[in-house]
């Protein structure tokens, strides 16, 4: 179990060795897996990053997340940076103010449904210097599913997540 070579071992010894190290493997490995059952909400919201399409027909990625609510459900999101943020692109949606740490943990500041071209301004500047990030979920299309979404996103200020 400590990595010697198991050769000065007798055949009984080499098999009972390997059976410990297969009974500490398979006790890590359910551990991680009763890990991830318990306390599913602790964990939600999260981010889960999606995979790029990157150069799909010679267009650009766009750069795309997504967050698991609390209630399970999952949605897509447009990261925006802040400093590049139009008004425009804030319009009727649920954006969610993020802080992204040097190791790519992303951290929800707020959540807000945005309206009309002036409310995504004021919403642009008003913004806490911790936010880095904004992500836009723009398929929620009627004032009833933002705000659910709102619901399931909201009301959770850390909660660090990849």
């Amino acid at each position: 179990m400590d990595g010697q070579p198991l050769d000065h071992l007798t055949a009984e010894e080499r098999r009972d060795r390997l059976a410990a190290q297969a009974a500490i493997i398979a006790n890590q490995q359910a551990a991680r897996r009763f890990a991830l059952q318990i306390a599913p909400a602790e964990r939600l919201p999260r981010e889960e990053r999606l995979r790029s399409c990157a150069g799909l027909r010679g267009s650009p990625a766009m750069p795309l997340s997504a967050w698991r609510g609390r209630s399970g459900r999952r949605y897509v999101v447009r990261i925006l940076p802040v400093p590049v943020v139009d008004a425009e692109d804030l319009c009727d949606a649920v954006v969610i103010q993020v802080s992204r740490d040097g190791s790519g943990l992303a951290e929800i500041r707020g959540v807000a449904i945005v309206g009309d071209r002036a409310a995504a301004r004021a919403f642009a500047a008003s913004l806490p210097a911790a936010v880095t990030e904004l992500h836009v979920h723009r398929i929620a299309e009627t004032d009833t599913e933002r705000a659910a979404v709102l619901a399931d996103l909201g009301t959770v200020t850390t909660g660090r997540r990849r």
